[in-house]
């Protein structure tokens, strides 16, 4: 019986260990989750905002790496929001879809990419939430300077709450 228990308790420790190590980073929050690959490495959202105002759906995860002094924050916006696929970039832009990526090692020291591609799915919208997923091409272009530099966000998820 003595046994069992020690198996068990090993069994639990070393299941533990292999989720705790995992590559993922920690993306559930009060508000719910946010995950992506950024050019191929994961993100996930420490902190999450998600509303929908008048059928605008606004969701902001933001991933703070305190020790690292990173911030790296994906914004997603659709206007007139509802169940089904939003193409971006281009005049989807102006019209209220969009995607924006920020990263830096301050509020003040954020460097802004706009969405010039991609995709946002919306699987399920309640008065409560929101569930889909997302792809993306983003392109530096801070008050009109467009340096060229693109980030691929890839793989996106969202499941909020509001």
């Amino acid at each position: 019986m003595v046994n069992r228990i020690i198996v068990s308790a090993l069994l639990f420790a070393t299941t533990l260990f292999f989720v705790a190590c995992s590559d993922d980073p920690t993306s559930s929050t009060p508000n719910g989750s946010m995950t992506a690959k950024v050019d191929g490495d994961a993100w996930g959202a420490t902190s999450l905002s998600a509303q929908n105002v008048a059928g605008n759906l606004i969701i902001v995860g933001s991933q703070i790496d305190i020790a690292g002094g990173e911030t790296k924050q994906i914004n997603m916006t659709v206007s007139n929001a509802a169940v089904g696929e939003y193409q971006l970039g281009g005049i989807n832009s102006a019209t209220g879809r969009t995607i924006t990526y920020a990263e830096g090692a301050s509020v003040a020291s954020l460097k802004s990419y706009s969405s010039i591609s991609g995709t946002i799915k919306i699987d399920e919208l309640t008065s409560t939430g929101a569930k889909g997923s997302f792809t993306t091409t983003v392109e530096h272009n801070q008050s009109g300077q467009n340096d060229g530099t693109k980030h691929e966000i890839t793989e996106g998820k969202f499941n909020v709450t509001f």
